[in-house]
């Protein structure tokens, strides 16, 4: 089953190319394992979603702290897109072959997206030029990597033939300078889509404090 924020994602790319004058046709027969099959001009293409959220940031860290229903949080997290795009490539890269079988796709692509609302970050130009730099050092195996954010038209972050670089791009790692967020969110209901959530004021918080990805970090 498709869930509603990978079909947005999927219809946010789809515009994108259709403003680039490419038409997609969507095999609508494979909606899972991967997310979207679809051809363009006889190029068949295998894509499939992954979802970037408060939840991913959590399971990245190795924390063991999870969400739950009917709770106030105040949350802290290190702005790192870089990292979180590092590490949504690395989650679905060893599915790859199998997203291209299953679809009998000439190519596989990630689409990665985060469009809840509201929005835990900003899609900034610095935020997408250091994950579009983040992409271009790993040279990943998928065809093309796309970034969907609820700010901004679907963005085609890399595609495979664009030049490598040799750093892994980075902000400043000392405490003073590296950029942390802090949110209130209170957790409303949680669905087979996810987590609902709004921003709340006053009352009191449980705190969760998330551990940057940066090794190099130090407190």
């Amino acid at each position: 089953m498709r869930r509603p924020d990978e079909q947005s994602a999927i219809n946010s790319v789809f515009e994108k190319l259709k403003k680039e004058g490419k038409t997609p046709i969507e095999d609508k027969s494979i909606i899972d394992n991967p997310d979207c099959v679809f051809e363009i001009s006889n190029l068949r293409i295998s894509a499939d979603c992954t979802n970037v959220n408060l939840e991913s940031l959590l399971k990245w860290s190795n924390s063991t702290r999870r969400f739950e229903k009917g709770k106030d949080y105040q949350i802290e997290f290190a702005l790192e897109p870089h990292y979180w795009i590092r590490k949504s490539i690395e989650d679905k890269e060893a599915k790859i072959e199998k997203y291209r079988k299953n679809g009998n796709a000439q190519e596989v692509w990630l689409f990665v997206h985060a469009l809840e609302v509201p929005e835990f970050f900003d899609c900034t130009e610095s935020t997408i030029a250091i994950m579009t730099d983040a992409v271009r050092y790993l040279n990943p195996n998928f065809n093309e990597v796309w970034f969907i954010h609820s700010q901004t038209p679907a963005i085609r972050l890399w595609k495979k033939g664009d030049p490598q670089i040799t750093n892994f791009p980075d902000w400043d790692t000392t405490e003073n300078n590296y950029p942390f967020e802090k949110i209130i969110q209170f957790v409303d209901t949680i669905t087979k889509d996810g987590l609902t959530k709004e921003v709340k004021f006053g009352g009191s918080f449980e705190q969760i404090s998330i551990e940057p990805l940066n090794p190099n970090w130090k407190k």
